[in-house]
């Protein structure tokens, strides 16, 4: 917190305080061949002032994809992989968008966002549009990626017991479907969140 100094004569008071900032960047490291050692030092390959991260080349290796908060919100954003050429795919207009993978074609980008509080999955074509919303569910769905054929996305999904039992349910409800494990406090028990892997089929995204 920031401190003033105490009053001196013929001295102005002094004001100390702590100005720290985060500045996360996209680094690129050259290999030979998957898995091989680098050819040489990682180097910045896209950076701004702001937050870049979640960087994923698309399948013909000419463009990347990643998120960042350049524009003020988390977004999707597409550039060479040099940086240069960087246009703003998304605008969602939600507190985190992220998690963006290409499709195998190269023709879709799906991410994650939670612009109605809870994650849900969206796809969005490479060349720019309105992005669709792939799940509606109660539960995070996050971090989509596609299927080797790009017939299917999957995506994590944590959901509280809450959702997974329905929020209408009594305490004792709750208890017979899900008993306390030896030596854990019961509600602890009940309010452990689940992480599944989900999917859904492609066909029919924009």
């Amino acid at each position: 917190m920031p401190v003033v100094s105490r009053p001196q004569p013929r001295r102005p008071p002094r004001l100390v305080y702590v100005l720290s900032f985060s500045d996360w960047n996209i680094w690129r490291v050259e290999t030979p061949a998957p898995g091989a050692p680098a050819l040489s030092p990682p180097v910045v390959s896209i950076s701004s002032t702001r937050m870049d991260s979640n960087a994923q080349f698309s399948p013909d290796g000419r463009r990347v994809v990643f998120a960042s908060n350049r524009s003020g919100e988390i977004e999707i954003w597409l550039a060479d992989p040099d940086g240069a050429n960087a246009v703003q795919l998304t605008s969602m207009g939600a507190q985190i968008t992220a998690s963006p993978h290409w499709s195998p074609d190269g023709q879709m980008i799906v991410f994650d966002s939670n612009l109605e509080g809870q994650y849900e999955i969206y796809a969005i074509p490479a060349s720019g549009g309105k992005a669709r919303r792939l799940t509606s569910h109660p539960a995070n769905d996050a971090v989509p990626s596609f299927s080797r054929d790009g017939q299917w996305i999957y995506s994590h999904r944590t959901e509280p017991e809450s959702i997974r039992f329905g929020r209408s349910r009594r305490p004792a409800e709750r208890r017979s479907r899900s008993p306390a494990t030896s030596g854990s406090p019961p509600s602890s028990r009940r309010m452990a969140p689940t992480s599944t892997t989900r999917r859904l089929r492609a066909r029919g995204v924009p």
